[in-house]
C-alpha cells in the first residue's frame, strides 16, 4: 500500500541535491486517478520556478519506475504561499522583520499568554503538526517577528513567545 511516509522516502533523495525541504505532502484522490500534491522550501533562499519543474521531473521519473505507483497519477510540486501556515522554526527564520498573525494556547492555569511559562524546546525541535486546543484556549495577535533565539520568538511588541506554544502561523500581507 503507498502511504505518505512511503513516498516521501521514495522523494528524499531527489531533494538532498536540490537542498530543498518537503512542507506538506498529500496523496489524494482514487486509486485510478491520485493525485500527489507536494510543497517545498529552502531554509535559506526562495524557491524558483525553474527549480521547482526541474525537480518535479525528477520526481515523476522515479514515481514512473515504482511499481507501486498507480499508471495514472497527477503530480503537483509547488513553493508555500504567503498564506501557507509557518511549522517549522526554520520557517520563521525566513520571516523575521514581517508581521505574522499567530494563534497561541492560554497557559492552563491563569489564562495569560504562555509567555516564557514554559521551557524552550531545544533549538533544532521542528513543530510538525497543528495541536486541537478549543477556542476559549487560544490567543490570536499580530505583532512583527524581530527575532528567533533558544526556541523562542521575539516580536517587536516586546512580546516574547515560545514556539512550542504557537498553534498556528501566518505572514500577515500589507494589503
Amino acid at each position: 500500500m503507498l502511504t505518505v511516509e512511503k513516498l516521501e522516502s521514495l522523494l528524499r533523495p531527489v531533494l538532498e541535491g536540490a537542498d530543498l525541504e518537503i512542507i506538506d505532502l498529500k496523496v489524494m484522490g482514487s486509486r485510478g486517478r491520485v493525485v500527489f500534491y507536494l510543497i517545498l522550501d529552502h531554509r535559506y533562499r526562495p524557491v524558483g520556478i525553474d527549480e521547482l519543474t526541474k525537480v518535479s521531473r525528477r520526481f515523476e521519473d522515479l514515481l514512473d519506475m515504482d511499481e507501486e505507483i498507480p499508471r495514472e497519477y497527477a503530480l503537483e510540486v509547488t513553493s508555500p504561499g504567503v498564506d501557507h501556515p509557518l511549522k517549522f522554526e526554520w520557517e520563521f527564520a525566513k520571516n523575521v522583520g514581517r508581521k505574522l498573525m499567530v494563534d497561541i494556547e492560554l497557559d492552563p492555569v491563569d489564562d495569560t499568554p504562555t509567555d516564557l511559562s514554559r521551557p524552550a524546546p531545544s533549538p533544532s525541535a521542528e513543530r510538525k503538526q497543528k495541536r486541537s486546543v478549543p477556542d476559549e484556549r487560544v490567543e490570536t495577535f499580530e505583532a512583527e517577528l524581530t527575532e528567533i533565539r533558544d526556541g523562542q520568538l521575539h516580536f517587536k511588541n516586546c512580546r516574547v513567545i515560545s514556539l512550542d506554544r504557537v498553534l498556528q502561523a501566518r505572514v500577515k500581507l500589507p494589503w
